[in-house]
């Protein structure tokens, strides 16, 4: 949906109901101070673009899906931070939709893969779900006010492994002792004084998507999870 990105205009009902209390305005997004009520920092969040280059259609669980408009939705987002000049655009994960791999059929590229090796360029270049990424990201450059900070989710890991989600995304993924790849930080956004940390959780740490079938510890406990839960 297009229409939801606008903020809320400076007469907007809500807005008033907070000045009549005598409260600060502090919209979703902005650390404000008291005396004015302008932030001091703002930041933007986009979450599952969930981009795909296939016909319009439904989810896994059957939910309508505009798969092809996700990155005209994208491109939107992008344009209107930058309008705002935010600070810091967050992504959350799902950049891309798992129905990539539906369009070629490819090797090697994610679950049960046991040693996440470079893949060739020309494996690469027949990936849809490399290209759907890059179209993703070309579509967001439209914001270049700020920092782009990109988490992941599942559907990342459908299409890619951990070392090309890192190189894509600029994920500063790292190994445990144990050998397996995880992608915790934090990064941190200073303006006039004003500091804010983002610390970042890897939600995948301990998943089944992208973990060796046979091997990998994480996955095992992933899968006791699921059985027990």
């Amino acid at each position: 949906d297009t229409q939801g990105f606008p903020m809320a205009p400076n007469d907007a009902p809500w807005r008033e109901r907070v000045r009549a209390r005598g409260g600060s305005l502090c919209a979703i997004g902005e650390t404000t101070s008291l005396e004015t009520s302008s932030p001091k920092l703002s930041f933007g969040v986009i979450a599952d673009i969930q981009y795909a280059p296939i016909a319009d259609g439904a989810s896994y669980g059957g939910v309508p899906r505009y798969y092809r408009h996700a990155l005209s939705a994208a491109r939107h987002a992008a344009e209107h931070f930058q309008k705002e000049k935010v600070d810091i655009v967050v992504n959350l994960g799902d950049i891309v939709d798992g129905k990539c791999q539906e369009i070629e059929q490819t090797a090697d590229i994610m679950d049960g893969k046991c040693q996440e090796t470079e893949q060739t360029a020309a494996t690469k270049s027949k990936n849809p779900g490399i290209r759907a990424i890059r179209d993703v990201l070309s579509a967001l450059s439209a914001y270049t006010h700020g920092d782009l900070l990109h988490t992941y989710g599942n559907h990342e890991l459908y299409n890619v492994n951990r070392n090309e989600l890192g190189e894509l995304l600029s994920i500063p993924f790292f190994s445990e002792p144990c050998g397996e790849q995880v992608g915790y930080r934090s990064h941190l956004v200073q303006k006039d004084g004003t500091r804010l940390r983002f610390v970042i959780i890897d939600t995948y740490d301990i998943a089944v998507g992208g973990r060796c079938e046979t091997s990998s510890n994480k996955r095992k406990l992933a899968e006791a999870l699921l059985f027990e839960n």
